[in-house]
């Protein structure tokens, strides 16, 4: 069998249909702001995957702006709505634990800001009386994604944005992981995406910001996308991003629930062959795309190794902090030790994962383990 990708929570394959949109628009090398025609032919395309983008997060197409990507949109999101709310008198920034590093590393940067983190159960879940005391401040901002990109627990945004409005702050959600996968947020005032988690292109993402917000832009030097992002659009990255989002808005239920099924089957196997594993947050409704699981005695970055070795693509927490050789932040926010969170794998499903893959990977994990665990490794 080739080569089995179960990383999709790190980046995924670009769609055929994706690829070959982007292939037809190589020639319109057109400035969407330019008046003449070329300019004319970028700028339609633009608006049309504007609102294929719109429509896919259940938003209006003026509050769409196009981003370099999530972590772009969640800047853009936290500093922009920061900046308005401190000029007000609040200071305070409220964000979770286990939020991704585009997130916990802005708030931490935001001058004199009042961050306040709230803790996590052990399974992942959100500690909300923490947060309704913390929200007893005046608050410029809450900042709590939509699912975990590492465990794939999901957190009822749309509660905690009405919380938020509640005592008058912002209330943005990091909606990278659960755009084309989950329900998206409907109360947030500010949600960040990016394409190349739904089978479009890297380097394009997009953050809506709620109609009748007026933030300050990140980038200046440009009228570009309403006076929200200076620069020339990346047109093409764009026009990759909206047919992605026409495949998921497109894409029957029931592809999600063979994922599901996928996943399950994947987690049954793994659990029954290799003595003492368990899912990291598997007690809470989780993304049907992801498993994370905690395999005692063994290390995870030689589990990685060993697997890229027999076939396998995965990896042992974001793939923006792999590398570090530090335990993923998120483990450990839930209680699981360094020896447990740095023993604990992460299994990402797409919709083009199949059957035979699954099986695939059922059969050579418990190999793997038992032969780093005969090693000591």
């Amino acid at each position: 069998m080739n080569a089995v990708y179960l990383d999709n929570h790190a980046t995924t394959a670009l769609d055929p249909q994706v690829m070959a949109a982007m292939r037809d628009a190589l020639p319109a090398y057109g400035n969407p702001s330019s008046l003449h025609g070329h300019g004319r032919t970028a700028r339609k395309a633009l608006l049309s995957a504007r609102q294929s983008v719109a429509e896919a997060m259940g938003a209006r197409q003026r509050e769409i702006v196009f981003t370099s990507g999530g972590t772009e949109a969640n800047n853009l999101a936290l500093r922009s709505a920061y900046q308005t709310m401190a000029a007000q008198g609040r200071r305070r920034v409220i964000t979770s634990s286990v939020e991704h590093a585009a997130v916990l590393e802005t708030v931490a940067t935001l001058p004199e800001a009042d961050v306040v983190i709230i803790p996590v159960d052990d399974q992942g879940a959100l500690e909300v009386a923490a947060l309704e005391e913390a929200l007893s401040v005046p608050t410029a901002v809450v900042s709590i994604m939509a699912a975990n990109n590492e465990t794939g627990v999901l957190f009822d945004v749309d509660h905690l944005a009405e919380l938020a409005h509640g005592a008058g702050a912002l209330f943005h959600s990091d909606a990278v992981q659960v755009f084309g996968k989950g329900a998206m947020p409907q109360n947030a005032d500010l949600v960040a995406v990016s394409a190349h988690k739904i089978h479009g292109p890297k380097g394009v993402g997009a953050l809506q910001i709620r109609k009748g917000l007026e933030l300050p832009p990140l980038h200046s030097g440009g009228h570009q996308e309403r006076g929200r992002r200076g620069g020339t659009e990346n047109t093409l990255g764009i026009i990759g991003f909206g047919v992605a989002a026409q495949l998921i808005d497109q894409m029957d239920h029931g592809v999600l629930e063979r994922i599901e099924n996928l996943r399950d089957r994947l987690e049954s196997s793994l659990l029954d062959q290799v003595d003492g594993a368990q899912i990291n947050g598997g007690l809470i409704p989780r993304l049907p795309t992801v498993s994370n699981i905690h395999f005692p005695g063994l290390e995870g970055e030689a589990m990685v190794i060993a697997l890229d070795m027999e076939g396998v693509a995965l990896s042992s927490g974001s793939a923006c902090s792999s590398g570090t050789m530090e335990p993923s932040h998120v483990l450990l926010a839930m209680g699981l030790s360094y020896a447990a969170a740095g023993s604990s794998l992460r299994f990402s499903l797409s919709r083009l994962t199949t059957e035979e893959e699954v099986e695939f990977v059922s059969a050579q994990v418990p190999r793997v383990a038992q032969r780093l665990l005969a090693l000591g490794l």
